[in-house]
């Protein structure tokens, strides 16, 4: 009826700058081209995009936005179902 589940992951670190927020969301973007040449390897840009795609195939949806305070928040936004109930068979 509406409801919904929402988890949200916030930081205090530099926020998402300038960039639109919906860009994180792209296949193969990487927000730190200095995190492409660590000795880690970085990651594949792919993370955000996969979020993005299981939320809306289960009619939800993931966003981003920069906190007032500072930093980054993505949210995750699913639909909220209630279990059928089954009926007592004793």
């Amino acid at each position: 009826s509406g409801a919904s589940l929402m988890l949200s992951v916030e930081d205090s670190g530099p926020g998402l700058g300038s960039v639109d927020p919906n860009t994180f969301f792209e296949r193969f973007y990487r927000a730190d081209s200095a995190r492409t040449h660590s000795p880690e390897g970085g990651g594949s840009g792919l993370g955000l995009a996969i979020v993005k795609a299981v939320a809306e195939a289960h009619d939800g949806s993931a966003s981003a936005e920069n906190r007032p305070q500072g930093g980054a928040r993505f949210v995750l936004s699913l639909p909220s179902t209630t279990p059928e109930r089954r009926g007592d068979d004793s």
